[in-house]
């Protein structure tokens, strides 16, 4: 056995055990490691996430190395990459997947658009074809009501009312949910399951198949960005070619900084403090306009014109906010991943199907993204002045028919 294949061996089983243990945690909404709540036996419970997340992670990658072969173009098996933060999570409050997913390594000069096109978009493919049948799954066999209440006790006394939750008086608590995505919205609509059967977004991540549902929409998205060498700027050169693909790939690139950003620094007291994060912040946008143009005057300006318009925007429309949790993202396809694509020797362009695939695509993209994917809030419990008893704040969880509406 080659080297490689070894060390591809060990990342898929540490991936394994990783997503294991972090399928039991959530199952049990307790931890390994952190208090030792959650017993050893427990932890199999953990593979209905783990291999439903596999299952999805590798139809992905296996999709763009089996095109890759067909088109002879050499590739590496798939690099999974396991990603634990152990009590880490518990303790931070942080919510823990087990994988930052996994990547295949092209070996060989990709000759033809049309070989870049079909690789690019076999992986979105496969793995959102997978993602489907796990989401129906997910609806379909939805556990009883006592399923939460035994993650969450203090939930049995409002029975499916349990949106309506805060903690005890004065305590407060960080809670995860999942931003809204058109293809939930569609799977709400027509799947035969019992509403109050289904969790609100705080409580999704114990529910397995939704919870690799709702991390296979997001990372088929993000891969779809048709940007550099993501599978959607894969997707966008075999569409439109070098020259379209530079233009297409910065807009877009531009426009993805600029939301990601905005609201990053309000309009407050502008004092000393407030200059020396506005000038730190320009530096951040200047460094990840690094691919975006080999000139720095331009990146000055252009880091200068983004916080200028964000900050307008922000001053004149102060309930518009974008979402931080991009910039890292923002910062690595910026300035690692790179905003060019490699041109190819064969610039022929495609044919009719391979177009309507690329119009498919787009759908799938639009479908799955979600703008605000991962949210932390804060709630705390308050007294009622009149019976000095925990009063219940309005939350922002909603259900089902309302779950458009909280994103609006």
């Amino acid at each position: 056995m080659k080297r490689i294949h070894v060390v591809q061996l060990v990342l898929f089983l540490l991936t394994l055990i990783f997503t294991t243990i972090t399928g039991a945690e959530l199952r049990h909404g307790a931890s390994l490691f952190y208090g030792n709540s959650l017993e050893f036996l427990e932890l199999g419970s953990g593979l209905w996430y783990s291999l439903s997340f596999l299952l999805f992670l590798g139809a992905h990658e296996f999709g763009h190395y089996l095109i890759a072969a067909r088109n002879q173009v050499k590739v590496t098996l798939p690099f999974f990459i396991p990603f634990y933060l152990g009590f880490i999570s518990t303790f931070a409050g942080l919510v823990s997947i087990g994988s930052l997913g996994a990547f295949i390594s092209i070996r060989s000069i990709v000759k033809s658009r049309k070989a870049y096109f079909d690789i690019g978009i076999a992986g979105p493919l496969a793995g959102f074809a997978v993602v489907l049948v796990i989401i129906a799954i997910g609806f379909l066999t939805l556990p009883p009501l006592e399923y939460i209440y035994g993650i969450h006790p203090e939930y049995l006394p409002l029975q499916e009312n349990y949106s309506d939750y805060t903690p005890p008086a004065g305590q407060t608590a960080l809670v995860f949910r999942f931003g809204s995505n058109l293809l939930f919205q569609i799977f709400e609509a027509v799947m035969p399951y019992d509403p109050v059967l289904y969790p609100y977004e705080n409580e999704v991540l114990h529910y397995p198949f939704l919870m690799v549902g709702y991390l296979g929409l997001f990372l088929t998205a993000l891969n779809l960005l048709p940007i550099g060498q993501l599978d959607g700027g894969h997707i966008v050169y075999g569409l439109f070619g070098k020259r379209y693909h530079g233009i297409i790939s910065r807009v877009a690139y531009l426009i993805f900084l600029f939301y990601a950003g905005l609201g990053f620094l309000k309009p407050g007291n502008f004092d000393f403090i407030f200059v020396g994060w506005s000038v730190m912040y320009i530096y951040f946008l200047y460094v990840c306009l690094f691919n975006v143009t080999t000139e720095r005057q331009n990146r000055l300006v252009m880091a200068v014109a983004i916080f200028s318009g964000q900050f307008l925007l922000i001053y004149a429309f102060p309930a518009i906010e974008g979402y931080p949790g991009w910039l890292l993202f923002a910062f690595i396809v910026g300035r690692i991943i790179g905003i060019d694509h490699p041109e190819t020797v064969d610039a022929q362009p495609l044919d009719l199907k391979r177009k309507a695939l690329g119009v498919l695509s787009l759908v799938i993209f639009i479908l799955c993204f979600s703008p605000k994917p991962f949210i932390y809030e804060t709630i705390t419990g308050e007294k009622d002045h009149d019976h000095e008893a925990p009063k219940t704040e309005t939350v922002t969880h909603t259900h089902h028919e309302d779950f458009e509406e909280e994103e609006s």
